[in-house]
């Protein structure tokens, strides 16, 4: 009984944070063009930071063995530890889709905003 009530809690305080985004198109096929490239530089930006977190934890691991090594060798000596790789922020990537799909004539229709205003 306790776990529903912190779910339904939960689910209230998430509620506002799970509003998206409503994308809306002009049904002028002259821009279908247009919209195409959005997507396509969005998936290009995304697929980019999911390519460099890919080679950031290859470095890590070979940087990782390296230290350990280091420690293991170096009594008392200096290792530098490696830093860890951070998730990528695809925010960049959305700002900039939102602001080419608002450049092609689309509209976005917010709900967070629409809930303030």
């Amino acid at each position: 009984m306790r776990f529903l009530l912190v779910a339904m809690l939960l689910s209230l305080v998430a509620a506002p944070a799970l509003a998206k985004k409503q994308y809306i198109k002009p049904d002028d096929p002259l821009t279908m063009e247009c919209f195409a490239r959005c997507d396509g530089d969005k998936t290009f930006c995304r697929d980019t930071l999911r390519d460099e977190y890919r080679t950031c934890k290859m470095e890590y691991k070979q940087l990782e063995s390296r230290y350990e090594w280091c420690r293991k060798r170096a009594a008392g000596g200096f290792c530098d530890k490696p830093k860890r790789c951070r998730m990528a922020r695809t925010k960049p990537c959305d700002e900039a889709y939102d602001a080419c799909f608002v450049g092609c004539g689309g509209v976005i229709e917010d709900s967070k905003k629409k809930k303030k205003d």
